[in-house]
């Protein structure tokens, strides 16, 4: 999820940034690098305390209906950007951030068709972090403009495939253990003993021989 993240958070900013701009993921440099660079910092990863998911497993089908795996419940988790901008002087820098402000369109969400791996359809939303002044602050580093980003995302976990096969073959009978008077059901008629097989149900032969009147039931 998080490389996911990281590949369509770049690709969103990469595509505003000024020419000879760069996007780059890590921690904040420590010293101004060359060239101009906005550098994204993943500081936290926490579970969504919004989310409603459900709690069961679902059930996977192909296109003719079968259950081909099964998949656990998705989790959503908001991840905490901190950006900042580096260039050769603080008018380029401005372009930079306002790339940024251009970029996050708060409490809306990507394209889902456009989103990579496993994340593709799903609903990933960004919004701006007031607080992140005091999170890069803790960073011990020298004063700096900085944009918190949080990305709302779901962690999407691979399917169970590993499934008992299907029954090929049911057979239905009546129990004909005595009961407790001491009485046991009468025989079964043509129609009670049947045998399914895919998608077919099979009358059987009572007991005595075969009946004229035997059908096969589609």
């Amino acid at each position: 999820m998080i490389g996911e993240v990281n590949g369509a958070l770049r690709e969103l900013l990469a595509a505003r940034l000024p020419g000879s701009s760069e996007v780059r993921f890590g921690p904040p440099p420590s010293s101004p690098p060359s060239g101009s660079v906005l550098s994204v910092f993943l500081a936290q990863v926490r579970p969504d305390p919004q989310a409603v998911g459900g709690a069961d497993w679902e059930d996977v089908r192909n296109e003719h209906g079968l259950v081909i795996g099964r998949r656990p419940p998705t989790r959503r988790f908001e991840l905490t950007y901190l950006i900042t901008a580096w260039a050769k002087d603080a008018d380029r820098e401005a372009e930079l951030v306002d790339a940024v402000l251009t970029a996050i369109n708060p409490n809306s969400r990507i394209d889902p068709d456009s989103l990579p791996g496993s994340l593709k359809g799903t609903q990933v939303t960004f919004r701006f972090e007031g607080d992140a002044a005091a999170s890069y602050a803790q960073l011990d580093l020298p004063p700096r403009t900085v944009l918190g980003i949080v990305v709302n995302a779901p962690l999407v976990q691979p399917m169970d495939t590993d499934l008992e096969k299907p029954a090929a073959r049911i057979t239905l009978g009546v129990d004909r253990t005595p009961g407790p008077d001491g009485f046991a059901p009468p025989p079964p008629s043509p129609r009670e003993r049947r045998r399914w097989n895919n998608k077919r149900i099979h009358e059987e032969e009572p007991p005595g021989g075969a009946d004229p009147g035997r059908r096969q039931a589609h």
